[in-house]
């Protein structure tokens, strides 16, 4: 009777960890995709960042290079445009000409950037950005840093787009229309007073 308990018992432990082990496998995984946020949609626009959106870089060493990718993919049916912002940003650098970043990609704007140095606060890289209706363009951001001082780097490098109101548009354009249509019924009432 004593094997038959202990077995039973076996048993269940074994069960009771098997699925501790299970939850916790799951519980990592939910944290990791959570944390590292790789995809997202902003107005429209699918955005898939290769490693995230956080760039924290921490162990500097002569000659580092870390290579990242945007895409954005227009998946509405109009035009729409868009910035790329640094936010977040933590900076402990003292020379901040020894760590820079390049941007090459598709987009309009990027012919304009060559190399920039990484940024000691929030800031703009690019705005207003034309993507046409059901086109990707992709960015390639290669980072360096040529110093030998221990620094610290963090921020995120977030594609950005508002979402135009368009009844709130019309409404704004219907109202000068009204006052352009009233000053000119003016400007006629006057000019035929002084005709008369």
């Amino acid at each position: 009777m004593k094997k038959v308990l202990s077995k039973e018992a076996s048993a269940k432990n074994r069960v009771m960890f098997i699925s501790i082990v299970v939850i916790l496998i799951t519980v990592i995984a939910l944290v990791f995709a959570f944390g590292v946020k790789r995809k997202e949609v902003v107005n429209d626009l699918k955005i898939n960042y290769s490693k995230g959106e956080e760039v924290k870089l921490t162990k500097f060493k002569k000659d580092f290079t870390e290579e990242r990718t945007i895409t954005i993919t227009n998946t509405s049916k109009e035009a729409k445009t868009y910035s790329l912002e640094w936010s977040d940003v933590s900076n402990t650098l003292k020379k901040q000409n020894a760590f820079i970043y390049e941007i090459k990609g598709s987009g309009d704007r990027v012919a304009e950037l060559g190399k920039s140095q990484v940024p000691g606060a929030d800031s703009v890289v690019f705005a207003q950005v034309l993507i046409e209706a059901g086109k990707t363009q992709t960015y390639t951001i290669t980072f360096t840093y040529s110093g030998s001082e221990s620094a610290k780097f963090a921020g995120k490098l977030k594609v950005k787009s508002k979402k135009v109101d368009t009844k709130k548009l019309e409404k704004e354009e219907e109202k000068r229309n009204k006052e352009l249509d009233e000053k000119l019924k003016k400007q006629r009432e006057e000019i035929d007073k002084k005709k008369a």
